[in-house]
C-alpha cells in the first residue's frame, strides 16, 4: 500500500496514514493494554513488508478494539502514524465500486457493493482517488475506502490480496417472489408485541454491550441487524424473511445521523411476518431503527420516499444481497463481527444522538 496524508490534517507533516494488513499484536491478540500499562506492539504488512508500530498505552478504546479486531478477522486497517507511534486506526469498507457517477458540478457520487452508504468525492478530490474508483467501477477491482464517522471519504486504495474474500461473493440467487418464501402467519395482534421483543435489544446511548443491536446508528449495517432479528425472532419460534429496498435516492428522517436530520442509502434491508391475508397487504415490517413500530409494507416504502417496484424479498438466511437478485450467505461470525464494529463506531461519535 502506500503512504498518504489526511488531507484533513492539515500541516501536520510528521503525521502518515499507512494502509495495510496488521499480522501480530504483542500482547495480544485480545484485550487492552498489558498489565503495567505498556501500549501494543503492532506489526503492519504493508505490500508484504512489515513495519513495526507502537500503539500507546492512552489509545482510546476504539483504536484498541480495531487494532486486536482486524487482527483476528484479517481485515486491513488504515492507521495514522506520529514516529512509530499511532495515533488512529480506522477500518475501511472493502468491495467492488457499484455505481460511478461524476456530477456535473465536480463531486463523485459512487456506491460499493459490500455497504448500504452512499459515498461522496468532494469536487476539490484527489484525482488519483477518482482513478481508483473509475477502474474499479469498470473492471469489478476490489478496493477500500476510508471514511471518517461524518461519513466523508478520506482515502482510496486497492484492497490487498489477503482482503479480497471481504468483498461479496454473490454465489446464490437470493431475490424470490413474495409468494414462493411461505412464512407462518402471526396474528395482527401479536406484532407490536415482537417489535418491542426486538426493540429491547437496543444498545444504550454511548454505551454499548457486547449483545445489543445498534438500532441507533442508521448510518450503515441493516444487513447485520435484520440478520440478528432473524435470528432471534427464529428462537422465539416465529418464522421472518428480509424485505430489500434498492432505491439510492431513498432518504427517511431521523434524529440518530450525525450532522444530518435524515439519511438514505443505496439500499435498505428489514425483517418482516406475515400476517392474514394475501400479497403485500400481509407483510408487517420489523424496523425499530426507523420507525416506532410496526409497519406495513406500503408504510415502509412511502416512509423512505421510494416505489414497491424497487422491492426483493428473500429468505432471512440471505446475508448480502446485490440489486440483481444475486446473494451471499453469512460466512460464520460475520454478522456479530459486523455489529461488533457498528457498535463501536456508534459509541465513538461526539456528541452522542440525538442530533434534532
Amino acid at each position: 500500500m502506500n503512504d498518504n496524508m489526511y488531507s484533513s490534517l492539515g500541516n501536520l507533516s510528521a503525521l502518515r496514514t499507512l494502509s495495510g494488513l496488521i499480522t501480530n499484536v504483542n500482547p495480544g491478540p485480545v484485550g487492552p493494554p498489558g498489565p503495567d500499562g505498556e501500549g501494543l506492539q503492532v506489526t503492519l504488512s504493508i505490500d508484504d513488508e512489515p513495519r513495526q508500530l507502537t500503539l500507546p498505552p492512552d489509545a482510546g478504546r476504539f483504536d484498541r478494539w480495531a487494532v486486536t479486531n482486524a487482527l483476528k478477522t484479517r481485515r486491513p486497517v488504515y492507521a495514522t502514524v506520529d514516529n512509530g507511534q499511532i495515533v488512529a486506526v480506522r477500518r475501511p469498507v472493502v468491495g467492488r465500486v457499484s455505481s460511478f457517477e461524476v456530477h456535473a458540478d465536480g463531486p463523485i457520487h459512487f456506491t460499493v457493493d459490500s455497504s448500504p452508504r452512499r459515498f461522496v468525492l468532494p469536487a476539490e478530490h484527489d484525482a488519483r482517488l477518482a482513478t481508483i474508483l473509475e477502474r474499479s467501477s469498470n473492471s469489478g477491482g476490489i478496493v477500500m475506502v476510508d471514511i471518517d464517522l461524518s461519513g466523508a471519504v478520506l482515502h482510496v486504495d486497492p484492497a490487498p490480496w489477503e482482503a479480497w474474500d471481504l468483498a461479496p461473493m454473490r454465489l446464490i440467487v437470493g431475490a424470490q417472489k413474495l409468494s414462493a418464501i411461505k412464512l407462518g402467519r402471526v396474528k395482527v395482534s401479536d406484532v407490536p408485541g415482537l417489535f418491542q421483543f426486538l426493540a429491547k435489544e437496543a444498545c444504550p446511548i454511548g454505551a454499548p454491550t457486547t449483545a445489543c443491536i445498534p438500532f441507533n446508528f442508521p448510518d450503515t449495517g441493516c444487513n447485520a441487524r435484520a440478520h440478528k432479528m432473524c435470528t432471534i425472532l427464529a428462537k422465539q419460534s416465529v418464522a421472518s424473511a428480509k424485505a430489500w429496498l434498492f432505491d439510492p435516492h431513498m432518504v427517511i428522517a431521523t434524529r440518530n445521523a450525525q450532522g444530518r436530520c435524515e439519511i438514505g442509502w443505496s439500499y435498505h434491508v428489514v425483517p418482516y411476518v406475515r400476517v392474514h391475508g394475501t400479497g403485500p397487504a400481509s407483510v408487517r415490517v420489523l424496523e425499530p431503527a426507523l420507525f416506532p413500530g410496526p409497519v406495513t409494507l406500503h408504510a415502509f416504502v412511502t416512509g423512505l420516499h421510494s416505489s414497491s417496484r424497487h422491492i426483493k424479498y428473500s429468505r432471512q438466511e440471505v446475508y448480502e444481497m446485490s440489486e440483481d437478485g444475486s446473494a451471499s450467505l453469512e460466512r460464520t461470525g460475520q454478522c456479530d463481527d459486523d455489529l461488533d464494529e457498528y457498535r463501536e463506531e456508534a459509541a465513538e461519535r461526539n456528541p452522542q444522538p440525538p442530533y434534532c
